[in-house]
């Protein structure tokens, strides 16, 4: 730990160094809410227990804009929305950090399967992102990719378990 408070031996693991963040503890409320109610505020956020194994970034980071494609199919929205809707569907074993997130996005928007525009809501802008036609057609080349990809590797390492 250094003079600001940083813990920067986690900043190797990531490869991205976060900025230092200062605030006064005194002035955070103390939240509390109970069970009852943070499933009902958060209905769809699937609760994730400390002790479980999710899947690592370095293995999403290889399929990540199939699963955005994936995710853009059901209908748009912006990049936290995406990101929720993958964890909603995997069971919480997905986990996007924003600085996968956003640059995989921009990447599709370049090739032309997504589209993007800016729309205010609930007071903020955000740029809700759209699959267009050939991000359709990729996002089902993409499936079926996978299919053949998580089979032959089912073949090898299903065996272990």
């Amino acid at each position: 730990m250094d003079r600001s408070g940083a813990n920067h031996q986690d900043d190797r693991l990531i490869g991205v160094r976060q900025l230092p963040l200062t605030f006064d503890l005194a002035r955070i409320a103390d939240v509390r809410l109970s069970r009852s109610r943070a499933q009902a505020l958060y209905p769809l956020i699937p609760r994730l227990s400390m002790y479980s194994e999710t899947v690592g970034t370095n293995l999403i980071r290889g399929h990540l804009e199939g699963l955005l494609l994936a995710a853009l199919v059901e209908e748009p929205g912006h990049g936290y929305a995406l990101s929720q809707r993958l964890a909603a569907r995997s069971g919480g074993e997905l986990a996007v950090p924003e600085g996968s997130l956003y640059p995989a996005l921009q990447r599709l928007e370049r090739l032309g399967f997504v589209s993007s525009s800016w729309a205010g809501a609930e007071g903020r802008r955000r740029r809700i992102y759209r699959l267009s036609g050939a991000g359709r057609r990729q996002a089902e080349t993409a499936a079926r990719e996978w299919k053949v990809f998580s089979a032959g590797v089912d073949r090898v390492l299903g065996g272990l378990l």
